[in-house]
């Protein structure tokens, strides 16, 4: 497979990509709109000025206008799940955090303010303090109580601080099963939990991956997505980094605008910026029409900000093909189940562009009879048909030129 358009990767193959709802229609101004949230209250954040953002609660039928607020200046990067503090709405940026019952909120100094933050089995997890707290600074990270957001160490020794000089400034923390993974301007390591001789947070290194910026790393609790400054793609688990690649899928993406955000409902990965979104799963990457800038979920269904794509159809690229000789040959059919239109590339000036497109006929045949050294092979679908992907493709070619050969060869081949 070289690319695939509206089609995710499962555990037994290709399926058609599976659709999360719109939730709000903002105009786009990155990192902007947020959508944060969990288990029947939701917050969305619209970046309005340099120094101004609105605030809305969303409890699955309406959209609460709860307060705008006034930024010193306004570096929001992230809200975890509000279900576990309930009476906290734990934002993270330089305004630190709002404190109060339902929606009437206000502003408290309780917290430190910071850059990034997650809950860690009922223990807050800040990353990247952006007070003068304790002599913290963007490079530590801090905890709370267990049960509790208060942050001041005492006598428990359960709330503290620590530096994480391996992960440069901390951009983001996010739990992992059992750990929390630091993920930083210079590197990703592990906050791993320890009971004696007091219960803390000790560090375990994992590797020198520096992000692509600060919202370029979500996922779930049993793996998760980070993109590095080069565009390559990392895979996180507890068992440590794994580097994937997939920098060509990538590479038209602007560095400074990636946005990954994690899809729990579906146990996916949104990798978008203003012009492409990508959707990672354990089995693979793959191209679809929505870019979500931020993903919550409400009752095991997901809602999304962002943008969509006009064309909502399927496409599916394989190859390239060159069928085991270096000779030039012909493809004379394309045959698939599903498809409006088959588009043939191949080798121009070292890279595969588009040399014909032809239509499907009624029985899912084509004839583009185009000739080459190598081929990739397109099948698409413009119109959005639930369910609907191809289950196969038959190409059908011969050997056009014979002067290299020696010995026998079949001289059609499917």
């Amino acid at each position: 497979m070289e690319e695939a358009y509206n089609l995710e990767c499962t555990e037994t193959g290709l399926a058609p990509y599976s659709e999360i709802t719109l939730l709000h229609e903002y105009s786009i101004n990155w990192p902007f709109p947020w959508l944060r949230g969990s288990n029947g209250k939701m917050l969305t954040i619209e970046k309005m000025s340099e120094t101004t953002g609105m605030l809305e609660s969303w409890d699955g039928t309406d959209s609460a206008y709860i307060r705008d607020i006034t930024f010193p200046s306004f570096t929001m990067q992230d809200i975890p799940d509000l279900a576990t503090f309930d009476t906290y709405r734990v934002l993270t940026g330089t305004f630190g955090v709002l404190d109060g019952i339902g929606d009437d909120l206000e502003p408290t100094n309780k917290i430190p303010k910071s850059r990034t933050c997650c809950n860690f089995k009922g223990q807050l997890i800040l990353g990247g303090i952006l007070d003068s707290w304790h002599g913290c600074d963007e490079t530590f990270i801090a905890h709370s109580n267990i049960g509790d957001v208060t942050m001041e160490p005492d006598w428990k020794n359960e709330a503290g601080f620590r530096p994480m000089k391996f992960c440069g400034d901390v951009w983001r923390v996010r739990r992992l099963g059992d750990l929390v993974a630091v993920y930083g301007s210079e590197g990703v390591a592990f906050l791993v939990p320890v009971q004696a001789p007091a219960p803390t947070f000790g560090v375990k290194e994992i590797a020198k991956i520096k992000m692509a910026n600060p919202v370029a790393a979500d996922g779930g609790e049993e793996w998760q997505v980070v993109v590095d400054k080069d565009k390559a793609l990392w895979r996180i688990s507890q068992d440590g980094a794994e580097k994937l690649g997939y920098r060509e899928s990538l590479e038209s993406m602007v560095t400074e605008e990636i946005v990954v955000s994690y899809d729990s409902a579906n146990d996916r990965v949104y990798i978008a910026d203003t012009n492409r979104s990508l959707i990672m799963t354990k089995w693979g990457l793959t191209r679809c029409h929505q870019a979500p800038l931020g993903v919550a979920n409400y009752y095991s269904q997901s809602y999304f900000v962002g943008w969509e794509e006009a064309v909502d159809g399927f496409a599916l690229a394989v190859g390239p093909f060159d069928f085991g000789y270096n000779s030039l040959k012909t493809v004379y059919t394309v045959e698939s189940d599903q498809g409006e239109e088959v588009m043939v590339q191949v080798p121009v000036n070292g890279s595969f562009q588009e040399v014909k497109t032809v239509p499907l006929n009624d029985v899912g045949v084509s004839t583009p009879i185009v000739s080459g050294q190598s081929f990739i092979i397109v099948v698409r679908d413009l119109d959005s048909r639930e369910g609907v992907y191809p289950n196969h493709i038959l190409l059908r070619w011969k050997m056009s030129d014979l002067r290299g050969m020696r010995g026998y060869y079949r001289p059609r081949e499917s």
